[in-house]
C-alpha cells in the first residue's frame, strides 16, 4: 500500500492509547481500499479525517484514498475537493496532481487537468505518466501537434520508454500522416523486434494508407507474438471484411476468448454477407448490457430491437464528442442493416454519412468507404 510506510512512522510516534483511537478508522480505510471496497473506503476514511486525533501526516492519504474511491463512483466533485484538500496540505504530492487531472480530464475540464498534469512533471520529470496523460487531453480534442510535442518531450525525459513510439505512431496515424505513423513504429520494432503492440500498430497504419498486403504482414506477426485482445481482433477482422472477405472476418473475430459486444456485432456482418446468421446469436446478444452502448446496436443484430431504438439512444446522449462518436457508430451499423435488409437508397446514404463524419481513422469510417466502393462496382 503507497501509505504504509508513512503510517508505520506515524504510529510509532503515538502513545498506544492515542493510536489505538485514531488509527482504528483509518486502518479499516486501508483494509477497504486494499478490498476495492468503494463504500467502505468513503465512510472509514470519513470518520478518521474527523477524529481529532488523526496525525497531519495521516490526512493526505485519508483524503486521496477517499477521492479515488469518490471517482469510482463518478462523484467527481467530490473527489476534485478531496484531491484540493491533500494538495493544501501537501502541495507537492505527485500522486493527487495526476489522480485530480484525471478527474478534470473525465469531466472534460482539459485546460484544469493539463495544469495538473504539467505540475507532476515539473515534480517527477524523470516518470513517461505525466507526459502520457497531458498528451491525452489534447488527443481528446483532436489537437495532435501538441500531442506529439508533449510525446517528444516525454521522450526525452525518459528514452527507454518504448510505448511513446508507439503513442506518436497512433497520433500520426489519427492524423493521416501514415509514412510518419509507420516510421515511428520502425523505431520501435528496431529496439524491440518482438514488440506485438508495435506490428499491430503499424499493421493498422498500413491499413488505414490502403497497404492491406502489408497490414496482414503485420497483423499476422503480432498475433504470433500473441496479441489476441478484442481490439486489436476487431481491427484486423475488420481489414478483412473490408476488401470482401468475409469468411476470414469470422474466423478472426471468432478468436476472441471474451464476450465483446463490438465483436458480436461483426461477426454479425460477417456472417449475414456470406448469407446466414448463426442461430446463436439471440443467445450471446443477451448476455450484453443493452442498457450501455452498443447494446442498442446488438439487439438490432439481433432481431431484439430496431433502428428506431439506436437512434433514440444516440439522441439521449448530450455530450458532444461522445454524441459525435454515437452518431458515426449508428450511421455505419444501422447503413449496413438496411443494405442486408432490402433498403440499399437508405443504407448508402448512411453509409455516406458515416465515410465523411466518422473520425479519420476510425473502423467504421474506413468501412463505410469499403462498403460504398463495393456498392459502385
Amino acid at each position: 500500500m503507497k501509505w504504509a510506510a508513512i503510517l508505520a512512522l506515524a504510529t510509532a510516534a503515538l502513545p498506544a492509547a492515542a493510536s489505538a483511537s485514531a488509527y482504528s478508522d483509518f486502518e479499516r480505510g486501508i483494509s477497504a481500499f486494499n478490498d476495492h471496497d468503494g463504500a467502505g473506503v468513503i465512510s472509514a476514511m470519513s470518520a478518521a479525517l474527523s477524529n481529532p486525533e488523526l496525525p497531519a501526516t495521516l490526512k493526505p492519504a485519508a483524503l486521496v484514498d477517499r477521492a479515488y474511491a469518490y471517482t469510482r463512483q463518478q462523484k467527481y466533485d467530490l473527489a476534485v475537493a478531496d484531491y484540493t484538500a491533500c494538495l493544501t496540505l501537501e502541495p507537492g504530492n505527485y500522486l493527487a496532481h495526476m489522480e485530480r487531472g484525471a478527474v478534470f480530464a473525465l469531466r472534460k475540464d482539459f485546460e484544469l487537468a493539463r495544469t495538473d498534469f504539467a505540475e507532476a512533471m515539473r515534480i517527477r520529470p524523470d516518470l513517461p505518466t505525466p507526459y502520457v496523460d497531458h498528451a491525452r487531453t489534447f488527443l481528446a480534442q483532436r489537437k495532435f501537434d501538441d500531442a506529439l510535442k508533449d510525446y517528444a518531450d516525454g521522450l526525452a525525459a525518459s528514452w527507454w520508454t518504448l510505448e511513446f513510439y508507439l503513442l506518436r505512431s497512433e497520433a500520426y496515424r489519427r492524423s493521416g500522416r501514415y509514412p510518419e505513423a509507420i516510421k515511428e513504429d520502425d523505431t520501435a520494432l528496431s529496439r524491440y523486434a518482438d514488440y506485438a503492440d508495435a506490428f499491430a500498430m503499424r499493421g493498422r497504419a498500413k491499413d488505414d494508407s490502403g497497404d492491406m498486403k502489408g497490414a496482414f504482414a503485420d497483423y499476422d506477426k503480432a498475433a504470433a507474438l500473441g496479441e489476441e485482445g478484442p481490439l486489436f481482433l476487431l481491427i484486423e477482422g475488420a481489414a478483412q471484411w473490408k476488401i470482401g472477405n468475409f469468411q476470414e472476418a469470422e474466423r478472426v473475430f471468432k478468436r476472441a476468448k471474451e464476450k465483446d459486444a463490438y465483436l458480436l456485432i461483426w461477426t454479425y456482418l460477417a456472417q449475414a454477407k456470406q448469407r446466414w446468421v448463426s442461430n446463436k446469436l439471440a443467445a450471446q446478444a443477451s448476455a450484453i448490457d443493452a442498457a450501455n452502448w452498443p447494446g442498442p446496436v446488438v439487439k438490432l443484430v439481433a432481431g431484439t430491437g430496431s433502428v428506431d431504438e439506436v437512434r433514440d439512444f444516440v439522441a439521449k446522449e448530450h455530450d458532444t464528442e461522445l454524441h459525435n462518436t454515437l452518431t458515426c457508430e449508428a450511421d455505419f451499423y444501422t447503413g449496413e442493416w438496411q443494405l442486408l435488409h432490402d433498403d440499399p437508397v437508405g443504407g448508402k446514404q448512411l453509409l455516406s454519412e458515416a465515410s465523411t463524419t466518422c473520425e479519420l481513422g476510425s473502423t467504421e469510417r474506413g468501412a463505410a468507404v469499403a462498403e460504398l466502393g463495393r456498392l459502385q462496382r
